[in-house]
């Protein structure tokens, strides 16, 4: 997947949105895990999946931040769940996940705004006027 952004504060902003949302994927997914492991049957995992998916879609609604933050929390959350009951350890899973992301988000960021720097690819750009 190729992301465009017009500016270099918007690839930061991206990548501060994508950071944030590992955070709260993985705020909504060790409750869940910590729930399943005193009642472990499927139907009480579906029920707590489907009501952390019902508050993150709550928060596109009526929060601050940007919607994709919250279906990228959920997708966060799925993975994070399916992993820890599969073959990772949760915490294990978290973690990776969380420092994954701001490295490679921050990291992407960064090379972005180095090759912007090194084309200099403002200066080529007309201005309108």
């Amino acid at each position: 997947m190729v992301l465009v952004f017009p500016t270099r504060r918007a690839v930061f902003f991206e990548a501060h949105q994508r950071v944030r949302a590992t955070f709260y994927g993985a705020a909504v997914a060790l409750p869940i895990l910590g729930l399943f492991t005193l009642s472990p049957h499927l139907p009480i995992l579906l029920g707590m999946i489907f009501l952390g998916g019902m508050w993150l879609g709550s928060r596109m609604l009526s929060a601050p931040h940007p919607s994709n933050v919250y279906q990228y929390a959920l997708s966060v959350a799925l993975a994070l769940i399916a992993g820890a009951l599969s073959t990772q350890d949760a915490g294990y899973a978290v973690f990776t996940r969380i420092v994954l992301t701001v490295g490679g988000a921050f990291a992407a960021a960064f090379a972005v705004a180095l090759l912007n720097a090194l084309i200099k690819w403002r200066d080529s750009v007309p201005t309108a006027g």
